[in-house]
Formats: structure tokens, sequence, C-alpha cells
């Protein structure tokens, strides 16, 4: 189990922080996106290329944690770490669903389906932010420098 625990702590980091890249850069792109020209599509298939990288990687932290965790199946572990099991799976939803309309809108050519994908990854990055501080919070609470107190468990928690 150390050595999947490992890969999720490795692999969360790069979705963590693609999600945000992607997010800023699908705003960006969506501006632009009238702008004609060869340019505009290379643009779009850095964004498809990319998402679906950061779509793997997603995939890899959630089997990873999903492995490593305990109590993944049931609501008896630590609140903290259900929290980051929600919004982590919330996250690889939404990774997912930008993913998946970025590709339908660019094979179909229907640009506002295409524009919506760009979009998700800012609701993708929001996920994955939450996702990150909760999990951090609950893993890594003794080594988080601005916090005062350890988080609140409920009772019969480990």
């Amino acid at each position: 189990m150390t050595w999947f625990s490992w890969l999720h702590h490795v692999s969360l980091h790069v979705p963590l922080v693609m999600t945000m890249v992607l997010g800023v850069f699908g705003v960006w792109i969506n501006r632009r996106s009238n702008a004609p020209g060869e340019a505009n599509d290379i643009l779009w298939k850095i964004l498809r290329f990319g998402g679906w990288a950061t779509a793997g990687v997603t995939l890899i932290a959630v089997i990873s944690g999903m492995i490593t965790a305990e109590d993944f199946w049931t609501q008896d572990g630590p609140m903290i770490l259900i929290h980051h099991r929600n919004l982590g799976l919330t996250g690889f939803a939404c990774v997912f669903t930008a993913v998946g309309a970025t590709e339908w809108g660019i094979r179909r050519g229907q640009e506002r389906v295409r524009r919506f994908g760009a979009l998700c990854w800012l609701v993708a990055s929001f996920a994955m932010i939450g996702a990150g501080h909760w999990g951090g919070s609950g893993v890594h609470s003794d080594r988080i420098p601005w916090q005062e107190e350890p988080p609140v468990l409920r009772s019969g928690d480990k």
C-alpha cells in the first residue's frame, strides 16, 4: 500500500496544477475564439491534448487514492478525508466533462460545446484545489504552518 500512497501523492499534484493552467488557458482561448487563423487551431489542439494528459494523470490519482484509502466505500473514515474523497471524485468528473465536451465540440464542429468544455476546466480546478486542501489538511495537519489547531474529527475516528 505504501507504493500506491506514494503514487497518489505524486500523481495528484500534476492534475492540481494542470487544471488551474487549463482553466486559465480555457478562459483565454474563449476570449479569442472568434479570431480566425491557424494560431487559434493550434491553441485548441494544446487545450485538447493537455486535457487528455491531465485526464490520464487524474485517473491515476483517483485509482491510487481508492487503493490506499481506508474505508473508501463507507462513511467510517475521518470526516476531513471523506470531504477529500468526495471533492476528488467531483474533480475527476469535472476533468472528464471538460475533456469530453472539448473533444465532442472539436470533432463535431460544435463551437458552443467546445467553448463549454474549455470553461469546465475552471470548475475542475476549483474542485481539485478543494480536494487538495482537504486531503492535505487531513493527512499532513501536523505540518501546516498556518493551522492553529488540528481538524475536528468525529467521535470514533481513527
